[in-house]
Parts: C-alpha cells; structure tokens; sequence
C-alpha cells in the first residue's frame, strides 16, 4: 500500500541498507517481501532512471538560465531609465529593417547577375536567348 492507496512500492536497496530497511519494517510493523531481480536489470533501470532524471534538470537549468537572462535585461533597461516594451519594439523594428534590408539587397544582386548571363549569352551566342530576360 502508498500512503492510503493501493499499489505496489518498490524499493532499491543495497546490502547497505539491510538496517535501514528494517527499522522501516519495525515501525510500520509489516515484513516486506524481497523480490530479486539481476544486476543487469538493476543497471538498465538505474541507467534509465538516470539518464531521465539529468535530462529533466538540464531543462530546468537551461529554462532557468533563459528566465533570469529575461529578467536581468529587463532590469538593465530599468535602471538604464528606458522603457523594456518600448524597447523590444525597437529591437525587434530594427531587425525588421534588417531583413528587408537584406531581401532588397538580395534582389538587387540577382537582377545584376541575371543581367550578367544575359550579356553573356549575347556575346557568346551571337543573338540575344529568348531563355533568359
């Protein structure tokens, strides 16, 4: 029984633990039953349980860590006497004007280059490609 429900509790122990293990059995006044299993399976668990349990905790620190950096801008801003919201939108205005920046800039280089093929073919080929325009 848990704590009032039904179930079962398992318990890893180690030889270590015998007297801990019956110092429970005394105060709950029930002789627990031992169920053996093999030193690979205790190992494939243990490895398992582990192996989840770090996963968990670096997704606490990495949430924790992107939280208080959050934090701590905001704070910077503050003291700074700007405005955090105000400030975002600036951010996030100016690498609006980035892209767009960068997509004009883009186009610009492939009209260049498509012209570039184009007196290419012409000088190449004698007459102008209906293929490229």
């Amino acid at each position: 029984a848990r704590a009032g429900r039904s179930g079962t509790a398992i318990s890893l122990i180690t030889p270590h633990d015998i007297q801990l293990l019956q110092s429970i059995e005394q105060t709950i006044n029930t002789k627990l039953s031992e169920f053996t299993v093999s030193g690979k399976e205790v190992a494939k668990i243990f490895t398992q349980v582990s192996v989840t349990k770090r996963e968990a905790e670096i997704k606490l620190d990495h949430n924790d860590f992107e939280e208080r950096k959050k934090i701590n801008k905001r704070k910077k801003l503050i003291l700074e006497g700007k405005d955090p919201e105000e400030e975002e939108k600036r951010i996030l205005e100016e690498k609006k004007q980035k892209r767009k920046q960068f997509r004009l800039l883009h186009k610009k280089k492939l009209k260049q280059r498509q012209k570039e093929i184009k007196q290419f073919v012409q000088d190449n080929c004698g007459k102008e490609s209906s293929v490229i325009k």
